[in-house]
């Protein structure tokens, strides 16, 4: 018997399919509505009331925090620059609002 070794392979190579093109879906066409008068204006606000933000505000120095506050001017820098209390250095000097520093002092002090 003679038997062939040679074997027929039939290599198939796997076509993807093609991609399919997507439906767009349409949007209900709607009906003409008839065109209604545009409403009316809303009021004017107020004018806005002018920004506290360029406002000049008083600065105090370092010392008289310090007497305001009874503690040492050393205390009142090292509060400062760990950020205990707000202020601002101008011109190598630190500057402070006197209202924020009591409100920041105060508020601490009460454990809020």
């Amino acid at each position: 018997m003679a038997t062939e070794k040679t074997r027929k392979t039939s290599k198939t190579t796997a076509k993807k399919p093609a991609p399919r093109a997507r439906k767009q879906k349409s949007a209900p066409e709607k009906a003409a509505a008839p065109q209604a008068e545009p409403p009316a204006p809303l009021p004017q606000a107020p004018a806005p009331k002018p920004s506290p933000v360029g406002a000049e505000v008083p600065l105090v120095g370092l010392e008289d925090v310090a007497k305001m506050l009874r503690i040492s001017p050393l205390q009142v820098r090292q509060m400062v620059q760990s950020g205990r209390i707000p202020g601002v250095k101008v011109e190598g000097e630190w500057r402070f609002n006197k209202d924020l520093v009591f409100e920041a002092f105060h508020r601490r002090s009460r454990g809020f």
